[in-house]
């Protein structure tokens, strides 16, 4: 027995009819994605397959193929709701404007149909036009994913296929070309060295330091192969050392005629002795080959010359021992021994120079003619120019007074402070502050 739809019905059945059909693609991509895929059975007496390489499944199917089923399945499960949202969206538009707007005063559409229903109606209309849009927005994150995983599939379907390998098979490494091998006898350098021992083979050397060069540590010319001094500059004739002074007279012995007994270096190290045996010894006889008096520095007087009113002293016997008066007197420069050494900053002499100016004292005793000998100090650089000419003349003041206790006549005396304005070697390094720092003896006054 059939039964007609009442007319108050029939709406609401357009609506949900149109519903099922746009969801009834959607339930087709699931059915067909959820549904399992049955391989191929493998023949008994196929070999048992290698492994796959990368990018291929165990079955033989390219790992980008379920990449493309999975991307393809989601995109059309978007498109369902897509088209879903589309159809429902436009159903509730239709409905809503072929629906007249209910109000307690309006005629109603169908007559007879109760208030309740026909306001029902209108609202499923409108909740249908709300709907669509809604359905459509949940279907583009499927397309949209979909659509990536299917360009992801195409990117890697589009490689070039490897050919399978064997298990367990290494992957082939482009092999190098061998280089050419050395010959044994090649001396790139020429020292004589082969190139297969020589610790330097692009720098000519000896074999004994096995083909490198000898360095030349201390630069004196010589190099450390040979170098007995190597950490202090020499003389090469002396095997890279410096020459001794075994007698220490200022003259080394390479040039020293008496290497074992002090001497003058104007007489290549040996005693300079009283050649005109007149009581001075050569080194302070201004005429070493004339006889003469003491108190005219050993020259003789002149024809007519007036005689000293008293006679002179006695000769102290050290007068003519040049191995015990060292001191050199060349034109007006007194020449001493060594320097005279004082307390750093201060004028207190040390005790070791002592003996340095009884040489001077000894001097004076011999040579009485000498009227007037000025001492000149000198500083380095270190201090400021006030202080350092200070300090000049103070030293050489101590000087003189040592001699005046002595017994040497003040008035033959005279004290000059120069400071740093006279340097013998650049104040740089210590070597040539030590040569500044010196109090030097000149004659003044004595007769010609």
């Amino acid at each position: 027995m059939s039964r007609t739809l009442p007319p108050r019905c029939r709406g609401l059945v357009v609506v949900v009819a149109l519903a099922q059909a746009a969801a009834l693609p959607a339930r087709a991509d699931a059915a067909a994605e959820s549904a399992p895929s049955t391989p191929p059975p493998a023949s008994a007496s196929a070999p048992t397959a290698p492994p796959p390489e990368p990018g291929v499944t165990s079955g033989g199917m390219p790992a980008a193929l379920p990449l493309l089923v999975s991307g393809v399945a989601v995109g059309s499960l978007g498109l369902a709701y897509l088209v879903a949202g589309v159809v429902v969206g436009a159903g509730g538009l239709v409905g809503s404007l072929a629906t007249p707007r209910w109000s307690s005063g309006a005629p109603r559409p169908f007559p007879g149909e109760p208030v309740d229903l026909a306001q029902a109606r209108i609202l499923v209309a409108l909740g249908a036009l709300l709907t669509g849009p809604l359905v459509f927005a949940l279907g583009v994150a499927p397309t949209v994913l979909g659509g990536g995983l299917v360009s992801a599939a195409a990117v890697v379907l589009r490689r070039p296929a490897r050919a399978p390998e064997a298990p367990g098979a290494a992957v082939p490494v482009p092999a190098l070309a061998p280089s050419a091998p050395v010959p044994a006898d090649t001396d790139t350098d020429s020292d004589a060295s082969p190139d297969t021992v020589d610790r330097c083979p692009r720098e000519p050397g000896p074999v004994n330091n096995r083909g490198c060069p000898w360095p030349d540590t201390d630069g004196d010319g010589t190099h450390d192969g040979a170098d007995r001094c190597a950490a202090e500059p020499g003389a090469a004739d002396n095997g890279g050392c410096p020459w001794g002074d075994a007698d220490g007279d200022a003259v080394t012995d390479n040039v020293d005629r008496c290497p074992a007994e002090r001497g003058a270096p104007d007489n290549q190290g040996c005693p300079a002795g009283d050649r005109d045996k007149d009581g001075l010894a050569d080194g302070i006889d201004r005429c070493p080959d004339q006889a003469g008096p003491a108190d005219n520095g050993g020259c003789a007087r002149a024809e007519g010359a007036a005689l000293p009113q008293q006679a002179p002293p006695a000769m102290d016997p050290r007068c003519a021992d040049a191995t015990r008066l060292l001191v050199v007197i060349r034109g007006d420069t007194v020449e001493i021994p060594a320097k005279i050494q004082f307390e750093t900053g201060t004028a207190t002499m040390l005790a070791a120079s002592r003996a340095v100016v009884e040489q001077v004292l000894l001097t004076l005793q011999c040579r009485p003619d000498i009227r007037r000998l000025a001492l000149h100090g000198h500083t380095d650089a270190s201090g400021s120019e006030a202080t350092n000419t200070r300090l000049s003349l103070d030293r050489a003041t101590a000087v003189r007074d040592f001699l005046v206790a002595q017994g040497v006549a003040p008035d033959r005396l005279q004290t000059f402070g120069h400071g740093a304005t006279r340097p013998l070697a650049s104040d740089a390094d210590e070597k040539g502050r030590e040569m500044n720092r010196r109090v030097e003896f000149v004659i003044v006054e004595m007769p010609r």
